[in-house]
């Protein structure tokens, strides 16, 4: 982000010389547009920050599995798949119960931090990860059973489960098989 505003003031210093502003007034005009983006990008990560304390407090006081900041998991939940539209999430929770992911919301809600599920491999757009700095994310990787009942062959899929996975428990459980289909690794 810093770099694209770099570029934008480099392209607006342009735009100054020309209309015949002198050097040194472009300089001083860009110098104090780059504090002010600054000072804005700023309160916003200081925004974060107080989100991410608030919600963070909020879920180990629920007692709702999480990745905690700075930790290697943590690193890890939040490397995006695409490394072109990283975000930063206020936390991320890591339930294993309905409870769990009953209580982070309201964690979320009382923290007024947004919502955002992940409950596959990965989101191009970072979706994932909310698609914008600051949200909670509901990580589903720790919920990922698929039970098959025997009489009705209906099956039981957490969110978290993965086709590969989902493919091979309906055949194990009850020989049943579904369509689908690939992702490049």
């Amino acid at each position: 982000m810093i770099r694209q505003q770099a570029l934008f003031y480099h392209s607006l210093s342009f735009d100054l010389f020309d209309f015949g502003m002198s050097s040194i007034k472009a300089l001083l005009w860009l110098a104090a547009a780059a504090l002010t983006a600054a000072q804005d990008d700023t309160s916003q990560m200081c925004s974060v920050k107080m989100e991410r304390v608030t919600v963070n407090n909020c879920l180990t006081n629920a007692k709702v599995p999480q990745a905690s900041v700075g930790s290697d998991s943590y690193k890890f939940e939040i490397n995006p798949y695409n490394t072109r539209v990283p975000y930063t999430p206020a936390a991320v929770a890591m339930p294993t119960t309905a409870k769990h992911v009953q209580d982070a919301v309201k964690c979320a809600t009382q923290s007024s931090v947004r919502v955002s599920a992940k409950s596959g491999g990965h989101s191009y757009a970072s979706f994932g990860l909310g698609g914008e700095n600051g949200h909670l994310i509901v990580d589903f990787k720790n919920m990922h059973n698929v039970t098959v009942n025997p009489t009705t062959f209906v099956a039981t899929i957490q969110p978290g489960s993965r086709i590969g996975n989902v493919a091979q428990a309906l055949y194990v459980q009850g020989k049943r098989a579904m369509s689908h289909g690939t992702c490049p690794p």
